[in-house]
């Protein structure tokens, strides 16, 4: 099977929208010379606060997660891996999908994180996968 990125929901032109306008604030209040030196300290909030947005705005890009070479992979933190191929039974519940396999830990998916197309992308190759134990 080949490569697959799994996206979540973003609110990425917010993020972006909001970095810049916190960044061009603190600038703006850096180099003014009229503002009390009591609240200094906003101004580097400020710019951090922006750099903060800017920063998750780059990190949403990346893909939630990674299924390769029959291995589902989140990407985020805390890492985890799950072999497919040992795959024993998938539950579903209202959330999303867990993993059971007896060599490895319980791998659960939460599908509401996820955009709606790859969910149902991830609903597809676990069914793939599913129908592999019946056999």
């Amino acid at each position: 099977m080949e490569k697959t990125a799994l996206y979540r929901k973003t609110n990425s032109k917010l993020n972006l929208f909001m970095g810049i306008a916190w960044l061009a604030f603190g600038s703006i209040s850096l180099f003014n010379e009229t503002s009390s030196s009591t609240l200094s300290f906003l101004k580097y909030f400020w710019i951090g606060l922006g750099v903060l947005y800017l920063y998750l705005f780059f990190h949403e890009k990346k893909p939630y997660f990674i299924i390769e070479n029959d291995e589902i992979i989140k990407t985020e933190f805390p890492k985890r891996r799950f072999d497919l191929k040992k795959l024993q039974r998938i539950n579903r519940n209202n959330s999303g999908y867990k993993l059971v396999s007896a060599s490895q830990e319980d791998f659960n998916i939460i599908s509401g994180i996820l955009k709606e197309e790859e969910s149902l992308k991830l609903k597809n190759i676990l069914e793939f996968y599913e129908s592999k134990i019946s056999e």
